[in-house]
This record gives structure tokens, C-alpha cells and sequence, in this order.
């Protein structure tokens, strides 16, 4: 990653701009509704719109940069990885490739360097920026109503632990996964190498139960980083709807005593709603991750 420092450096630039453009998304929501339909200012009411515009702009600009020159930094990275692995193998001991099927190298060189290109670009791309958009979403929260803010915050904590919690269990699946991937690729490699020796001696019976057992192997890894995925995603929304209900209930009390405008309330809520998506991604993002390790 090293050799690619300058194209990291101005994706990170253009993440940050991206980020604070999602902030400023939701800070314009309340000098909208309380200078602009409350107070009637007639100035505010044509600027606002081109500046909203404007960060939209922005953050369409940055967000295509930042993807190309991650993409082609993590395929480069890939390419190199590849590179390397090959010059190791061509001139390894002869008692080391014996040991090891042939089609058990060959994915490594495809299956297993896809998934660690997948883990290099999707967190670059989601695991840095959702953080980025998600401190610079607080910000505005904290900036509309802090009460609100530090009420919002007691779900996030928990959250993340889950996120972290889910992980741990997907590595371990994972690595038993690409394993066993290894170990099939090898195998339908040796079987259609032998193909000749199997009809010979009538053992097509004998390799089909062994490709069955191979396929259902796999079968049930996958089904059970399915069913923690398919788990993990209800638990969020629960929690995300429990904070949503509360802030709702909150808001509207501090609205209805003056303790706060209806511009602040609806900006608070719009960036609360918008860094909600983030989080959501980031548990997708963790999945690729644990993967890629």
C-alpha cells in the first residue's frame, strides 16, 4: 500500500470533503425552516437552495474520485499480491508444491486474493468514509440539540460492541470456508485430471459421494454466515427504532416547552436519519473485513 500513498492521500482528502458535504446536507435543514418558512427571509430563500446544490456538487465530484483511485489502488494491490505469490511458488522447493494440490494454488491466486482486493476496497471506501460522515452527522446533531445528542448516544455504543461481537464469529467461519474451498478446487481438479482412471475402475459412484461431501460442507458454512447476517441486520433496525421512537417523543416535548425550534429539532432528526445509513453499512462493511483477513 505504501507504493500508493499519493492516490491514498487524496482519496482521504476527498472522503473528508465528502463527509463534512453530508454534514452541511443536514446543518442547512435548519436556517431553512426557521429563517427561511418561519421568519419569511426572502434572502436566505434563494441562497439556500444553490448552496444545497452546491454541496451536492461537491459531493458527487469527490465521491467519484475517491472510488476510481481506490478501486485502481486496490486492483494494483491485488496485481502485485499475485505477482509476488507466483515468483514465491515458481522457484519453491519441489517437496513443498507436491505437498499441496494443484488446485488449492490456484485458489489462493484467485478466490482467496479476490476476497482480500474486496476487503481493501470496501473498507477504504465504506469502513473510513461511513466513520468520516458519521462524526461529521454528530457534529451537527450535537450542534442542533446536545440533549438530544447524548440521548441518541446511548444505543450507538451498543451497536458497535455487536458489530465487533458478529465479526468475531464470521472470522472463524471464514477461514474455515476458504479452506475448504481450497480443498474442493483441488479436488475437481484431480477429478477431471483423472477422469480417464475413474471410468477405468468404475469408481464414478465412489467420487460423486466424495464431491457431495464436499459440496455440503460448504453448503452448511455458508448457510450459517447467512443465517448470523441475516440475524445481525433486525437487531440493528430494533435498536435503531428504539432511538428514532425516543428522539421523536424528546423532540416534540422540547419543541412543544420552547426548549428548542422546529429548525433544530428538524435537523437534529435529519442527521440522526442520515447517520443511520452508515451504521447500517458498516456492519455489511464488516463482514468483507473479516473475510479479506
Amino acid at each position: 500500500m505504501r507504493r500508493h500513498l499519493g492516490k491514498l492521500l487524496v482519496a482521504g482528502l476527498c472522503m473528508i470533503i465528502g463527509a463534512a458535504s453530508t454534514g452541511a446536507q443536514a446543518w442547512l435543514v435548519k436556517p431553512a425552516l426557521d429563517q427561511v418558512m418561519v421568519e419569511g427571509n426572502s434572502f436566505l430563500m434563494w441562497v439556500l437552495p444553490l448552496a444545497f446544490l452546491g454541496v451536492i456538487l461537491l459531493k458527487g465530484v469527490t465521491s467519484y474520485v475517491r472510488t476510481i483511485l481506490l478501486q485502481k489502488t486496490s486492483l494494483k494491490v491485488m496485481e502485485t499480491i499475485q505477482n509476488h505469490m507466483f515468483e514465491r511458488l515458481i522457484v519453491a522447493d519441489l517437496a513443498f508444491i507436491d505437498r499441496r494440490a494443484t488446485g488449492t494454488l490456484v485458489s489462493r491466486f484467485l478466490y482467496d486474493v479476490q476476497q482480500m482486493r474486496t476487503a481493501l476496497s470496501t473498507v477504504a471506501i465504506s469502513l473510513v468514509n461511513d466513520s468520516l460522515t458519521t462524526l461529521a452527522l454528530v457534529a451537527v446533531m450535537f450542534d442542533a440539540n446536545w440533549r438530544m445528542a447524548v440521548a441518541a448516544f446511548i444505543v450507538f455504543p451498543v451497536s458497535i460492541l455487536f458489530i465487533v461481537k458478529v465479526g468475531r464469529r464470521l472470522r472463524g467461519l471464514f477461514r474455515t470456508t476458504q479452506v475448504e474451498t481450497g480443498e474442493l478446487t483441488g479436488f475437481l481438479d484431480d477429478a477431471f485430471k483423472g477422469i480417464r482412471q475413474v471410468k477405468a475402475y468404475g469408481m464414478e459412484r465412489y467420487e460423486s459421494r466424495r464431491a457431495k461431501d464436499q459440496f455440503d460442507l460448504l453448503y452448511r458454512l455458508r448457510y450459517k454466515v447467512a443465517k448470523i447476517q441475516a440475524r445481525s441486520v433486525p437487531v440493528l433496525e430494533i435498536l435503531g427504532g428504539v432511538v428514532f421512537a425516543g428522539i421523536l417523543g424528546y423532540g416534540g416535548y422540547q419543541v412543544q416547552q420552547q426548549q428548542a425550534t422546529v429548525g433544530s429539532f428538524m435537523a437534529f432528526f435529519a442527521a440522526m436519519l442520515m447517520a443511520y445509513q452508515p451504521m447500517r453499512r458498516m456492519l455489511a462493511t464488516n463482514v468483507a473485513l473479516q473475510r479479506g483477513l
